[in-house]
């Protein structure tokens, strides 16, 4: 009888430290990344004039499809192939809108600027995201500009 006790009492401990550890993922997750949907202060505004880029893709891991949100300041005119170009990934908490004023100045130093919103960020697909999301959502942007611009520097 106290070996069945023993036996259920260490189940019970593994399971609670199995929640335990997924809860610390999640937690941490958000800590770190501090996804938002906002647009602080008047960003949204300073992003006028910038093109909205969609880019949908199937991640790797098999989960459902994802789709990011970006803008794009490459200018009216077609851009010289010798212009560079700029893959602009924002930091935590802030989406692209934020990053509006950045973008701007890369522009204004002479480069074609994409910048994206991680999953959970701004217009991308509502998801908390991770390090490898991250690193995902990066490398299919980065794939958008090769296909979209393939004869630009970067």
């Amino acid at each position: 009888m106290k070996r069945w006790s023993l036996v259920a009492l260490a189940l019970v401990l593994a399971s609670a430290l199995a929640g335990g550890c997924s809860s610390l993922d999640a937690h941490q997750r958000e800590w770190i990344f501090q996804p938002s949907d906002r647009s602080w202060g008047n960003t949204a505004d300073m992003a006028s004039g910038m093109e909205d880029v969609w880019i949908d893709y199937q991640p790797r891991r098999g989960e459902a499809p994802v789709k990011l949100h970006g803008l794009w300041l490459g200018g009216q005119a077609p851009r010289s192939p010798d212009t560079p170009v700029l893959l602009y990934l924002h930091g935590a908490r802030y989406n692209v809108a934020g990053s509006a004023p950045r973008m701007q100045r890369m522009h204004e130093l002479g480069f074609a600027v994409l910048a994206v919103d991680y999953r959970g960020f701004g217009k991308s697909t509502q998801e908390l995201p991770s390090e490898a999301s991250a690193a995902e959502d990066a490398l299919a942007a980065w794939q958008w500009l090769a296909r979209h611009h393939p004869n630009q520097k970067r």
